[in-house]
């Protein structure tokens, strides 16, 4: 378990907010836990599936108002800096509508002794903001889908993709939408300002195969990477739920984004996800934080959460990797598709055969004793 004394002789400490991107979250405080990291936890809700692990005892404060408001924030980082009064604290890069508040904010996490670990406003919109790293890799000559510039012309199945991570209009959060038919572009046409998005090819999963390229890059310039192909997904492009170690991040077409990353000076955590199709790897979108399957990683010995922990001082213990070939699997969300009648999006019939199907099940992310709790609750779905 990882300590949490007041008044330690540790220097750094890590804030974790829970409740959202949990997968990752945990896939951290087990790396925590192993390293000896400091942590403090900020619950979501009382609901929080935190309390049903082994690091409940780590909640720090329990939200009771989810509102994006930074005040209610600095009352927080307030009351973190006075109890912890011998500590600075690093902000796990865990949740996309945190990461855009904070960045406004910097000046306000400084006077607090807080250091949020992403790259600066610009650098980080340009990567996370679809349409904007769409054209700097169109413009890089990478691989990208086909664009439809009018949509009303759109094929009968194609992809709408936001701009930007909040509307220009509405300022409410925007993802992507598969759309299927005419109906349900008539649907979307209804529900969404059109000018918020833009159209690309649907890259579908019958004839493509589907990576993530995965990083971490070092204050010093190293680079640790990894990759994973990806064969279950959550309906309409959601949460991958089966994977395994790849090794794509061993061919050419690693190198280039590596060399387009180190050009933009890039430190941290990110993802680059890939389709394979002809031959060609292209660019669907790129996420510069923590990702969803990170227990991936771990469990195949290249664990990129440690890298970011050792990279920001929170750790002593050096980085070491010896790859091999893992799995990773979440049952609860195959369940909560299946509940909701939606079908899952079969990326590779890899994996698929009984015996390997079991041994992926095996894998699951949160059939562990520190998370025993949540898996079981999950089967009651």
């Amino acid at each position: 378990m990882c300590s949490d004394k007041k008044n330690r002789k540790q220097n750094y400490r890590l804030i974790i907010f829970s409740g959202y991107n949990q997968r990752a979250v945990i896939s951290l405080l087990r790396e925590c836990s192993r390293l000896n990291v400091s942590v403090s936890i900020i619950a979501s809700s009382i609901d929080d599936s935190i309390f049903l692990t082994k690091y409940k005892d780590l909640v720090f404060e329990t939200r009771s108002d989810l509102s994006l408001d930074i005040n209610i924030f600095e009352s927080l980082f307030r009351k973190l800096n006075d109890y912890f009064q011998n500590e600075s604290f690093i902000i796990a890069p865990s949740t996309e509508s945190l990461i855009r508040l904070f960045l406004q904010y910097r000046d306000i996490l400084a006077n607090y002794n807080f250091v949020l670990p992403i790259v600066d406003n610009n650098t980080y919109s340009m990567l996370s903001d679809k349409i904007r790293f769409r054209n700097l890799c169109r413009n890089k000559g990478f691989d990208v889908p086909a664009l439809y510039n009018d949509f009303d012309n759109c094929p009968s199945i194609f992809v709408a993709k936001n701009k930007y991570y909040f509307s220009s209009k509405t300022n409410k959060y925007l993802y992507p939408i598969i759309i299927h038919n005419k109906h349900e572009k008539d649907e979307f046409a209804n529900l969404y300002d059109i000018d918020d998005f833009y159209y690309e090819e649907y890259l579908d999963d019958l004839h493509g195969e589907s990576y993530y390229l995965l990083y971490y890059f070092f204050e010093n310039g190293k680079i640790q990477k990894f990759s994973q192909k990806n064969l279950l997904q959550q309906a309409d492009g959601k949460s991958i739920v089966m994977a395994k170690a790849s090794y794509i991040h061993k061919e050419p077409v690693s190198s280039k984004y590596e060399m387009l990353f180190q050009e933009l000076k890039f430190r941290g955590l990110i993802m680059v996800e890939l389709r394979k199709k002809d031959g060609k790897y292209f660019m669907i979108e790129a996420n510069p934080r923590m990702w969803g399957p990170s227990q991936l990683c771990i469990d195949s010995g290249v664990s990129m959460l440690h890298a970011f922990l050792y990279d920001y001082k929170l750790t002593e213990t050096p980085v070491e990797t010896t790859p091999i070939d893992g799995k990773y699997c979440w049952i609860g969300g195959i369940k909560n598709n299946l509940i909701k009648g939606k079908n899952l999006s079969v990326l590779s019939n890899e994996g698929f055969e009984p015996d390997k199907f079991v041994e992926y099940l095996k894998a699951d992310i949160y059939r562990k004793a520190d998370t025993m709790e949540i898996f079981e609750s999950e089967e009651g779905l």
